[in-house]
C-alpha cells in the first residue's frame, strides 16, 4: 500500500484515482474515491490533508507532495447514480446523525437495509452542523450529504433525545441499532473558577446553530484554552467577531493536535499563540496561568509538559472559553459497558455489549477527524454484515 495510503484513515485508493484522473477519466477516478469514501466532499474540505495523505506522500522527499486534496475535491462535485440493492426486509436504527451517523446509514441503505436515523436536535449533520463552522465547510455539502440519504430510502427521526433505555428498548422493532452519538461532554480542568469560563462545545452551538454573534460583540479579549480542532475553531470564529483573540496551550505550537492549516491561519490572522502556559485559576477578568516546559514523550506520543515553579502570572479577558477535549457521556449510556478511557467499548465486529446494538464514531474511538468517523461507520458496516452471514451460515 502506498505511504499516502496508509496515511488515509480511509485508506483511499488514491493512487488508481489519480491515475484515472491523469489518464483523463474523471467518472471512472470519481467511482474509485466511492469505494472507500462515501461523502467525499466533506473530507476533501475538512480533512487534514497535510497531517495524513498528503504528509505522507514518498515526494516531500524529493519534491512538493500531489495535490490530493484539490484533486478530491475537484473530483467529488462529479455525481454518482446511487444504486441500491432490492430491499432485504431488515430493519436497522441509527442513533445519533453525525458523521459517523450518516456514514452508516449511507452504506446500510445501500445494501437494502431499512434505516432510521435518530438524533436529539431537530435537524441532521451533528457537530459537522454544530461545530464546525460554515467558513470551514459550507452547509451546502452537509445538506447534499442529506439528501442522498433521503433519496436511498433512509427515515429520519429528529427532536429524539434517547437514553440507555430508549436506545435499548427499540430492539423490540429493529433488528441492529447503531449508536453513533459522538463525545458531547466537554472535559473540565477542574480548577477555580472555572465556572467563569464558556463551555467551547457551547459557543460554537451558538454562533453555528443559534446565530448569536450580537450577543459576543461585547467581548473585547478572547482567551480559549486547548490545542486542538474545537479550541481553533472556537478562535477563528471569535476572530470573525472579537478583534483581540488568543489561544493558550500547556505543550508547544509543535504538538498542537490541530490541523496544521488551521494553526497557520490562525497566525495569519492575528490570533496569538500563548504556548506553554497552562491555566491554575479563572475569573471574571482573565485567567492565572502557570509556565510549562516540556519533557520526555508521554503515553499520547507527544512531549510530557511539567509546570514552571513560582511562574504565575495573570492574562486578561473578559471572555475564557474551554476547548480542552470532548468524552463520552457515560449518563446516557447506562447499561452498557465502556473502557478504560471512558468510551464504549466494542468487539471486534463492533458490537456492544449488549446483543444486536453496534457502536461507531467518536463514542467508539474518542474525540477525532470525520475521516476516522467514516472508517469507523464501515468497519462496523462490516461487522453488521458478517453477523448476517454467521446466521445465514448456521441455518443452512
Amino acid at each position: 500500500m502506498p505511504q499516502c495510503e496508509k496515511g488515509c484513515p480511509l485508506h483511499n485508493h488514491i493512487r488508481d484515482f489519480i491515475k484515472a484522473y491523469k489518464e483523463g477519466d474523471p467518472n471512472k477516478a470519481r467511482a474509485i474515491i466511492a469505494l472507500e469514501n462515501p461523502f467525499p466532499y466533506l473530507t476533501s474540505r475538512i480533512c487534514a490533508f497535510k497531517d495524513q495523505c498528503e504528509g505522507n506522500c514518498i515526494k516531500n522527499k524529493i519534491n512538493d507532495p500531489i495535490k490530493v486534496q484539490e484533486i478530491e475535491r475537484e473530483l467529488s462535485a462529479i455525481d454518482l447514480k446511487l444504486v441500491k440493492k432490492p430491499a432485504n426486509f431488515k430493519k436497522v436504527a441509527v442513533i445519533g446523525a453525525g458523521a459517523a451517523g450518516m456514514a452508516i446509514s449511507k452504506l446500510l441503505a445501500l445494501e437494502g437495509f431499512s434505516v432510521t436515523l435518530f438524533d436529539k436536535e431537530d435537524f441532521s449533520g451533528g457537530t459537522l452542523q454544530t461545530g464546525i463552522p460554515d467558513f470551514r465547510l459550507e452547509r451546502k455539502y452537509i445538506l447534499k450529504a442529506i439528501m442522498e440519504l433521503e433519496e436511498l430510502g433512509v427515515n429520519f427521526s429528529l427532536g429524539q433525545n434517547l437514553n440507555a433505555a430508549k436506545i435499548i428498548s427499540l430492539k423490540k422493532e429493529y433488528d441492529r441499532i447503531v449508536i453513533a452519538t459522538g463525545t458531547m461532554a466537554t472535559n473540565k480542568m477542574n480548577i477555580k473558577g472555572e465556572e467563569n469560563s464558556l463551555d467551547g462545545l457551547r459557543l460554537l452551538y451558538d454562533l453555528n446553530i443559534l446565530h448569536k454573534e450580537a450577543e459576543y460583540k461585547k467581548y473585547q479579549k478572547a482567551l480559549v484554552v486547548g490545542g486542538g480542532n474545537v479550541a481553533l475553531d472556537c478562535a477563528l470564529s471569535l476572530k470573525r467577531i472579537i478583534k483581540d483573540v488568543s489561544i493558550i496551550y500547556r505543550r508547544s505550537i509543535k504538538e498542537m493536535p490541530a490541523n496544521k492549516e488551521e494553526v497557520a491561519e490562525a497566525i495569519a490572522q492575528g490570533i496569538e499563540l500563548i504556548e506553554l502556559n497552562n491555566p491554575v485559576k479563572v475569573d471574571k477578568d482573565g485567567v492565572m496561568a502557570i509556565k510549562m516546559v516540556l519533557g520526555e514523550k508521554d503515553a499520547s506520543g507527544r512531549a510530557s509538559f511539567h509546570a514552571v515553579a513560582n511562574s504565575e502570572h495573570f492574562i486578561k479577558a473578559d471572555l475564557v472559553v474551554m476547548a480542552i477535549g470532548q468524552k463520552v457521556k457515560a449518563e446516557d449510556l447506562e447499561g452498557f459497558t465502556l473502557d478504560n478511557k471512558g468510551r464504549l467499548a466494542v468487539s471486534d465486529n463492533y458490537e456492544t455489549s449488549i446483543n444486536g446494538i453496534y457502536a461507531c464514531g467518536d463514542v467508539v474511538n474518542g474525540p477525532s477527524n470525520v475521516a476516522n468517523a467514516f472508517q469507523s461507520a464501515k468497519e462496523c458496516f462490516k461487522g453488521i454484515m458478517e453477523s448476517y452471514a454467521c446466521l445465514k451460515s448456521r441455518n443452512t
